[in-house]
């Protein structure tokens, strides 16, 4: 489920900051209280938790075959 907006899986039914209609009363369309437990910020984007794991991941050579680390792939002469 993304951190921002509303309705649905991904909250596609208003963007973050969105005027929204809920049972009648008038509200704005926010975002969730603790970001770091989601992985998708509005169901296209991620969430800064998840791009610290994804370049955890690539920077430690994590996807690489076979394994190299990031400061080994760029080390110059």
């Amino acid at each position: 489920m993304a951190c921002c907006g509303y309705g649905g899986e991904y909250n596609i039914g208003a963007g973050c900051g969105a005027n929204i209609n809920i049972n009648g009363t008038e509200t704005v369309a926010g975002s969730c209280k603790n970001p770091s437990t989601r992985i998708t910020w509005d169901g296209t984007h991620y969430t800064e938790t998840a791009n610290k794991i994804v370049f955890a991941q690539i920077s430690t050579g994590a996807f690489n075959d076979p394994p190299i680390s990031l400061d080994r792939a760029c080390y110059r002469k």
